[in-house]
């Protein structure tokens, strides 16, 4: 399905190896490439029904074999840059305590 180049459609998984963090119903998502990573957040809170606010979760991907966690700050539109084109965009997210996250 053809897309413009300021959407992105990735999808947003909970951490394959965290026995504590729930999944989400609807993991596919669509939307501006220009969103943030605490855009996200506040997303899974909502949607998740957590009550330790957006900073619960630590955002990260996992390109290669690396991990690589997210800040706040970046923008989908960066990740979409170093991922391979050949794949889809996947954003995992773990739940974790506050003041442990990125």
């Amino acid at each position: 399905i053809p897309y413009s180049p300021t959407e992105a459609r990735f999808l947003l998984a909970s951490d394959p190896s965290s026995t504590n963090t729930p999944h989400l119903p609807y993991p596919w998502l669509n939307t501006i490439n220009s969103i943030q990573v605490h855009h996200i957040k506040k997303y899974l809170q909502r949607k998740l029904g957590t009550n330790g606010g957006a900073n619960t979760f630590q955002i990260f991907i996992n390109v290669k074999g690396t991990k690589i966690i997210l800040s706040s700050l970046s923008r989908l539109s960066d990740i979409q840059a170093i991922w391979p084109s050949d794949t889809c965009v996947t954003i995992f997210y773990a739940y974790v305590r506050v003041g442990n996250v990125a």
